[in-house]
């Protein structure tokens, strides 16, 4: 019997646009909440490196982009109106670029 993971039954029948994380009365977590939980959260870890809930927006396009998913797609993720704004991740992570070694 294979078990399901914890977040796979956390989201399970719920809509795309439904949130993953809710409060115990059903509505979505503030925006202060959110960031609070992270930095108590990264705090805990022990990383040095300071870190906001936008770095883990950051990452994940940046990450996707090197993965070679075409820009429209992330700019759909993220939710950006214009493809100029989106296009800061190809110039942090040309994935074409680092696959190529010099000769020299």
């Amino acid at each position: 019997m294979k078990m399901q993971s914890p977040l796979k039954i956390l989201i399970d029948g719920r809509k795309g646009e439904d949130f993953v994380f809710i409060t115990q009365t059903g509505s979505a977590y503030s925006v202060r909440t959110v960031q609070k939980i992270f930095s108590d959260a990264l705090a805990r870890s022990g990383l040095q490196k300071s870190s906001t809930c936008h770095t883990l927006r950051h990452s994940f396009a940046t990450h996707l982009v090197e993965q070679g998913v075409d820009i429209k797609t992330v700019k759909g993720l993220l939710g950006h109106k214009s493809i100029k704004t989106t296009m800061v991740y190809i110039k942090l992570s040309d994935p074409v670029s680092r696959k190529i070694s010099s000769p020299l």
